[in-house]
């Protein structure tokens, strides 16, 4: 069974379908991007910011340039006085070495003709034997005239042979530089030779060697041994 609505009730039920439709769509409003404008003021002051940054930045590049240059000259400064000291010192090195060589040469020269000299030494007593040994021997005693012609072979080969024994000795020093010296007829000198006496002899110059007793000796042109000698005495 259909339910029938007053006419009242349906009426305005229309009028309030027709009203609701009848309205106005509401207005959608969009909002438009609000227009930007640039100024070329804040552009130059960039620019000049830019500008100042990058001339502050030379100037420290420059700045650390300048110190890196200055520690550099420093550094090379330093190593060139450290080379001349290190030369200086070197040089004297050098000196002291080459004055140790002549100082150890020298001492070892000397060390050497020390121990020549007291070698030799012990030598010229028995050299000084030799001459006399041959003086000992008259002269007549060794011609084929004497009485005995197989005593004087026999002498005479005994003289030969301490005379040739002299003469190697001799040589054997003079090797090592020590040489004799007879200063008969030389003047005196109280610092190579040795007076044994003195003698007044016409014709003789005063202060003169008169004889030869014992040859004198040097070693590299020092005295070894003064000869002994008898000189001449002044009789005024």
């Amino acid at each position: 069974m259909t339910t029938m609505l007053p006419r009242s009730l349906l009426a305005r039920s229309t009028a309030r379908r027709a009203t609701f439709f009848a309205r106005p769509a509401p207005s959608v409003s969009v909002a438009r991007p609000a227009a930007r404008w640039y100024s070329d003021k804040p552009a130059e002051e960039n620019g000049a910011k830019e500008e100042k940054d990058a001339e502050e930045k030379t100037e420290r590049t420059l700045e650390e340039v300048t110190k890196l240059l200055d520690e550099q000259k420093k550094a090379t400064d330093e190593a060139q006085e450290l080379g001349r000291q290190l030369k200086k010192d070197l040089g004297y090195a050098a000196a002291d070495f080459a004055n140790f060589q002549r100082i150890a040469k020298r001492e070892k020269d000397l060390a050497q003709e020390k121990g020549v000299s007291s070698v030799a030494k012990s030598f010229l007593p028995t050299l000084d034997i030799l001459p006399v040994a041959l003086r000992s021997v008259p002269s007549e005693l060794l011609s084929a005239s004497a009485p005995s012609e197989v005593h004087v072979k026999a002498l005479k080969t005994l003289y030969e042979g301490v005379e040739m024994l002299q003469t190697s000795l001799e040589r054997a020093l003079k090797e090592h530089e020590i040489e004799a010296f007879d200063p008969t007829g030389e003047k005196f000198n109280p610092d190579v030779h040795d007076a044994l006496y003195q003698a007044p002899v016409p014709g003789k110059e005063p202060g003169t060697v008169l004889e030869c007793q014992k040859v004198g000796y040097s070693y590299k042109g020092k005295n070894l041994r003064p000869a002994q000698v008898g000189v001449v005495q002044d009789s005024s």
